[in-house]
């Protein structure tokens, strides 16, 4: 399980977050379409390592949970 704040970025092709302590993983399992409107925007994610994944950069979590922030600050 990983869990963490962090700010929603750009991937080729899936959202990904940057965890506030420099992890970045890709993101699955959530509305694709709002994570990409949301780029930049503060969030909490949590959920599973996927052993294969589409999204091609990096490691792919599923999501359980994705809760934007309110303050806007990860970390």
């Amino acid at each position: 399980m990983i869990s963490g704040d962090g700010v929603l970025i750009e991937g080729v092709e899936c959202p990904r977050v940057r965890l506030s302590d420099g992890r970045v993983f890709s993101l699955v399992g959530g509305d694709a379409r709002t994570m990409r409107s949301s780029i930049g925007r503060a969030v909490r994610v949590s959920g599973e390592i996927v052993p294969v994944s589409t999204c091609m950069q990096g490691l792919t979590i599923r999501l359980e949970t994705l809760d934007y922030l309110k303050d806007g600050n990860a970390g």
